[in-house]
């Protein structure tokens, strides 16, 4: 009985929490499943297939850089994206950023899978016959939110069945049409093998699937947009959601940013949600910025030079004109008052 060769971890570590993080914004690719414990995982964008073991020693080949007893140093993308996708361990199980399991443990991780996958002679043997067309083939089954794409593990409700494919020879389960081509690069070219179904095995025939090309939305369904409108002020056209029309000028139409910043504050406006809805007046917000007046056509003059300030008082007294006959003003009445007094008669 193999035992855990690596000490318990009662919480992930930050790069785990991180990778956890990351895992939302990267596809990965189930292309080769060789053992229940053996993966063989591909990234988008990338030619390069990984291996990810997992048990007693968890290992994953874009890890050389081995801890004690040859498990990985720290868990990677793909070992997290067999643990948690495929497997379908829960994120808050401890088990998920274990970095080695014991075989109880490792029981526990492969129930919480789906039910083991049946080979294709037990799938043909329980087929409803009545599930076949005239042709021979295999009608087409329901997607069920259950059972999410075999090869990325994301769900499949709710997508236009123009990207899906099913298995025409044998369950008559729905994949992804770009992993399936992701499953038959691997399988053909890489493996030489003949193309089978990833999930019951059986023959899949030819794979002709191309992805569709994208639909535009018809009017119906873009109700919100104004046709033959166009903004006076920002000129964008047509216009989408509200449209603000001005009452008075006859053909004059804003945008709901430009209704908004200001412009053409001197009319009132109507507005309109969508085209067949009645107009209803428009309220300018209370705190409505003023919108910047356009440029002039020719630049104005430039303002006449400011006249030149007088100059300053100096802090010395002004020095007294001359007086007749010499000295200075100040000097005369100095000179008077020096003189003695005159004396009687």
């Amino acid at each position: 009985m193999a035992e855990r060769v690596t000490p318990w971890r009662s919480k992930p570590s930050q790069e785990v929490v991180d990778l956890l993080q990351l895992m939302g914004n990267v596809q990965l690719f189930l292309v080769q499943r060789p053992g229940p414990t053996s993966f063989v995982v591909r990234e988008e964008g990338s030619d390069v297939k990984r291996k990810v073991q997992i048990g007693s020693r968890i290992s994953c080949s874009c890890s050389p850089t081995m801890g004690p007893g040859g498990t990985c140093r720290e868990l990677c993308l793909h070992t997290l994206f067999v643990m948690l996708k495929v497997l379908r361990v829960p994120a808050s199980n401890p088990l998920l950023w274990q970095l080695s399991l014991s075989d109880r443990e490792l029981e526990e991780v492969l129930r919480c899978a789906m039910q083991p996958e049946r080979p294709p002679q037990e799938a043909a043997r329980t087929r409803p016959a009545a599930d076949k067309t005239p042709a021979g083939q295999v009608k087409r089954r329901e997607v069920d939110e259950e059972d999410p794409c075999p090869i990325c593990y994301e769900d499949m409700v709710g997508q236009e069945l123009d990207n899906l494919v099913w298995c025409r020879f044998g369950c008559g389960r729905n994949v992804h049409g770009k992993c399936m081509g992701v499953w038959m690069e691997h399988q053909i070219h890489s493996l030489g093998k003949e193309l089978t179904c990833p999930l019951c095995r059986s023959e899949w025939g030819d794979f002709k699937w191309r992805p569709p090309p994208p639909r535009r939305k018809t009017r119906e369904e873009r109700k919100d947009v104004h046709y033959g409108t166009h903004c006076g002020a920002c000129k964008r056209a047509p216009l989408i959601g509200k449209r603000f029309r001005c009452l008075i000028c006859a053909d004059f139409d804003l945008c709901e940013p430009c209704f908004n910043g200001g412009h053409h504050p001197q009319h009132p406006f109507a507005v309109k949600d969508s085209p067949k809805s009645f107009g209803a007046p428009a309220d300018r917000p209370t705190m409505m910025p003023t919108a910047l007046p356009l440029a002039p056509r020719h630049p104005a003059p430039p303002p006449p030079p400011a006249p030149a300030a007088p100059p300053a008082p100096t802090s010395q007294p002004p020095v007294p004109p001359p007086l007749p006959g010499g000295g200075t003003a100040a000097g005369g009445v100095q000179g008077l008052a020096a003189l003695p007094p005159p004396g009687p008669g």
